[in-house]
C-alpha cells in the first residue's frame, strides 16, 4: 500500500511539473535546449503569452503559435522532439496566409508563398538526397513558368 501511495504522488508531481506556466523571456536556449534562467535542468512546462506551446526537457513539441506585439497570429508551426515537422504556416500582418511550408524533420520541401491580398506568389519543392541535403529544387510561379534552382539559397532569390 505504501508502495502505491509513493507511485501515486510521484505521478501527481510530475505531471503539475509539466504544467508549469512561463513566458518565453523567463527561459534562455542553450546547446539547442530551453532552461529557465538560472537553472541547469531542461525546462518542461507550457510557454505562454507571445509565444505559446509545450517543451519537455528543454525541447519544443507539438502545436507552437507566435503573436506580433499587436497581437496578430504570425506562426502556427509543429515540432517533435525540437525540430520544426509536419505542416506550418505564416501570417502577415492583415490576418492572410503569407506562407505554407511542408518540412520533414527540418528540412524544408515545399512551400507556397502568398501576397497581402491571398493570392499565390510562387510555389517551391525540394528533393533531397538520402542524408537528408537539399539537392535541387524547382519553383513554379501562378503564370505557369517555373525555374530549376540549385538550393535553397537559390531558390528564394530567384525572381
Amino acid at each position: 500500500m505504501c508502495r502505491l501511495i509513493t507511485i501515486f504522488f510521484f505521478i501527481t508531481f510530475s505531471i503539475i511539473g509539466v504544467c508549469e506556466k512561463v513566458k518565453m523571456n523567463d527561459l534562455t536556449e542553450r546547446d539547442g535546449l530551453y532552461f529557465k534562467k538560472s537553472s541547469e535542468i531542461p525546462f518542461t512546462g507550457e510557454v505562454e503569452g507571445r509565444y505559446q506551446g509545450k517543451i519537455v526537457e528543454g525541447k519544443r513539441y507539438g502545436l507552437w503559435l507566435t503573436y506580433t506585439p499587436e497581437g496578430n497570429l504570425w506562426f502556427k508551426n509543429n515540432y517533435i522532439n525540437g525540430i520544426i515537422d509536419g505542416v506550418n504556416f505564416m501570417y502577415h500582418n492583415n490576418g492572410q496566409l503569407r506562407s505554407k511550408s511542408l518540412y520533414d524533420m527540418g528540412i524544408e520541401l515545399a512551400t507556397e508563398e502568398y501576397d497581402k491580398k491571398g493570392s499565390l506568389r510562387f510555389k517551391l519543392e525540394f528533393e533531397k538526397d538520402i542524408n537528408g541535403k537539399i539537392i535541387s529544387g524547382k519553383k513554379s510561379f501562378p503564370n505557369g513558368s517555373s525555374r530549376n534552382c540549385l538550393n535553397y539559397n537559390d531558390c528564394y532569390s530567384i525572381e
